[in-house]
């Protein structure tokens, strides 16, 4: 079955009569060698998550992995036009394509997204947040190699905020530099049992 993104985009102009062109229906996702496999003869599959946008292009985070969950290649980002259905993809791995696997949340912040990758949870590597300026062919400007694996992403005026995949914790990275600020602040949850932060949001502030 072919994989597919669907995309249901809303802009409204402000006072004029400009209408925005209509999505299409349907987008297919990346597969194959666009996955930039590590192994050629063994891709994985896009299995995308968090979705945002900047300016009239919409951005999924790609975990690229297999059936099995296995990490087939490092994190992505699909940049794709929901008007015509073009589709480009930004490499978020890093040094050897290894410094960001299994990529998952995504949030704009301005003109720029900041991005999880929750890591091979087999080795615990490529676990980190990054920030990316998807401008032009797209690249990665900041990159904090997490002590956690990184679930929710919320953005402030001067932190990001990431969540412990594997705990009631939370995290804060300063926002000019990238250092961590704060954390791990412990969140109040079951005293047993499983733990895991899975988004975060901030409000009013």
């Amino acid at each position: 079955m072919k994989r597919v993104i669907f995309a249901v985009l809303l802009l409204a102009a402000c006072g004029g009569r400009f209408k925005a062109p209509p999505a299409v229906p349907n987008i297919p996702l990346p597969s194959g060698d666009a996955l930039r496999p590590w192994d050629p003869a063994h891709p994985g599959l896009a299995r995308p998550l968090g979705i945002a946008q900047v300016g009239d292009k919409a951005y999924a985070a790609l975990g690229n992995y297999d059936v099995s969950f296995t990490p087939r290649g490092p994190g992505l980002l699909a940049s794709f036009v929901p008007s015509d259905g073009t589709v480009s993809v930004i490499d978020l791995g890093g040094a050897a394509d290894m410094e960001c696997i299994s990529a998952g949340w995504v949030r704009s912040a301005g003109s720029l997204l900041y991005v999880t990758c929750s890591g091979n949870f087999n080795t615990g590597a490529g676990t980190a947040v990054v920030e990316v300026d998807p401008s032009g062919q797209g690249n990665v400007t900041k990159r904090f190699a997490t002590p956690v694996s990184p679930a929710g992403v919320a953005i402030t005026s001067n932190r990001v905020w990431f969540g412990s995949g594997l705990s009631g914790a939370v995290y804060a990275l300063d926002r000019a530099t990238f250092a961590l600020a704060a954390g791990p602040i412990t969140l109040t949850c079951p005293a047993s049992g499983y733990q895991t932060t899975n988004d975060l949001a901030f409000v009013n502030g």
